[in-house]
C-alpha cells in the first residue's frame, strides 16, 4: 500500500487502520482538512487498493465539482471500473 498520494496538488497521507473506526458499510475514510486517507486493515490487499482508489476519486470529485447528487454512485462506478481494468497504485 502506498504511504501517500498527491491529489489536485495536495499530498494526502495513506494509513491502514483498525476497522473499529467504521460501520460495516465503510471500508475507508478521507479527511480533507488533514489531508489523510484511512483504509480498513481487515480488507484483502486488493480490496484495500480498490478502497484507496475509491477515496481518491472522492477527493478528485470534491475538488472539481459542487454537485453532490449521485456522487457516491459515480465514485463506485469509476473506482470499480478502473480496478477491473487492472489499474493499481504502486508503492
Amino acid at each position: 500500500m502506498v504511504k501517500e498520494v498527491i491529489i489536485g496538488g495536495l499530498k494526502f497521507t495513506v494509513e491502514v487502520v483498525s476497522n473499529e473506526r467504521w460501520t460495516s458499510e465503510h471500508n475507508g475514510e478521507i479527511r480533507y482538512d488533514n489531508q489523510e486517507i484511512f483504509i480498513s486493515n481487515i480488507l484483502t490487499k486488493e480490496h484495500q487498493e480498490l478502497t484507496l482508489l475509491h477515496e481518491i476519486i472522492h477527493a478528485i470529485l470534491t475538488q472539481t465539482t459542487r454537485d453532490e447528487r449521485d456522487r457516491e454512485v459515480l465514485v463506485r462506478c469509476l473506482s470499480q471500473g478502473l480496478f477491473a481494468t487492472g489499474y493499481r497504485l504502486e508503492k
